[in-house]
């Protein structure tokens, strides 16, 4: 932290971008934090349930199935959103941590209070977890903002036989990291892609960068990426845009690998213009991927060559890579 009064403030607009590269230089020390905490109280919960089942005596056969119990239960209460079905999960932990303590006899508020830091652990292992996914967005949302304060406002065609090659060439300018995938054959230009659903979507250029070995089959290391393009003669639609989603998040569920960038490439005439609709469509809505409990969501980008040889982006995505 910088020396000096916090309360001080002289360019509120500067002071912003200050303070974000200050909580940026300190994100790597606190996701170290967060990896040693989190695999501390891991392993004392599992001490904690061996514990339990030990202490347990003539009960541990009761114990056991109790503790599995206790364990699901409080699981399961991060991913209720209802208020009935929390309050359900939230009686039945009560009733499960009463019981432990019951099934210790006269040590019943020894056994009711190991159960309830079991429970405790728990839930700080779930509250961190998300600490951390918030961390890993608020790097990634910040490399974002600030490559976009360094960018060039005025962004160049380059030569190319079309306009999918030409942004091709452009993304591996930008990119070099695409350049090898070209090299061993994961860019196809045009594609034609199978969904999960069976179903058959053609595209002008798909771009694979391929997973780990373990993370199709179990959803660990590496997540790979994936870029689509879809070229448009005429200004795209709500429908043409929503057709491009589905299309995506089909293929991804098929190939299990997360969309990092769906582009709509449009060649625009002079006098041609995006729909408000088209507009808004774009600023809001995303492509979902889901795999290994984890969700990507990717932005659609409409990328516009322009008469006067430059380059439209809406929005500015200015990361190939999600992750």
């Amino acid at each position: 932290m910088q020396k000096g009064d916090p309360r001080a403030v002289e360019n509120p607009i500067s002071a912003i971008f200050d303070l974000a590269e200050e909580v940026n230089d300190q994100a790597p020390k606190i996701r170290k934090l967060i990896g040693y905490s989190r695999l501390f109280i891991a392993i004392w919960l599992f001490a904690n349930f061996l514990i339990l089942i030990i202490l347990g005596g003539p009960s541990r056969l009761v114990m056991l199935p109790l503790m599995v119990l206790l364990f699901v239960t409080t699981v399961a209460l991060r991913w209720s959103h209802g208020p009935y079905s929390r309050v359900l999960l939230v009686g039945v932990i009560v009733f499960v941590s009463v019981a432990v303590g019951l099934a210790y006899g006269e040590n019943f508020l020894l056994g009711a209070f190991l159960a309830a830091l079991f429970v405790l652990g728990i839930v700080i292992l779930n509250l961190m977890k998300d600490v951390r996914a918030f961390l890993s967005y608020y790097v990634l949302r910040h490399r974002a903002i600030r490559s976009v304060r360094e960018e060039d406002p005025v962004v160049y065609i380059p030569q190319g036989e079309d306009a999918v090659q030409r942004l091709l060439k452009h993304l591996s300018d930008r990119h070099p990291e695409l350049r090898g995938q070209a090299r061993q054959g994961y860019v196809q230009s045009p594609a034609v892609l199978r969904g999960k659903s069976g179903l058959l979507y053609s595209l002008d250029a798909y771009v694979l960068g391929k997973p780990s070995t373990l993370w199709r089959p179990l959803g660990l290391g590496e997540t790979g990426y994936a870029i689509f393009i879809k070229s448009f003669t005429e200004a795209p639609t709500v429908k043409d845009l929503e057709a491009l989603r589905k299309a995506v998040e089909d293929v991804s569920q098929a190939e299990k690998v997360p969309p990092s960038r769906v582009i709509a490439l449009w060649t625009r005439k002079e006098e041609e213009s995006l729909s408000d609709e088209a507009y808004d469509f774009l600023t809001t809505q995303i492509v979902t991927f889901r795999h290994g409990g984890q969700e990507f969501n990717c932005s659609l980008e409409l990328v516009t060559e322009s008469p006067d040889g430059t380059y439209d982006f809406i929005p500015f995505v200015t990361e190939t890579l999600y992750v």
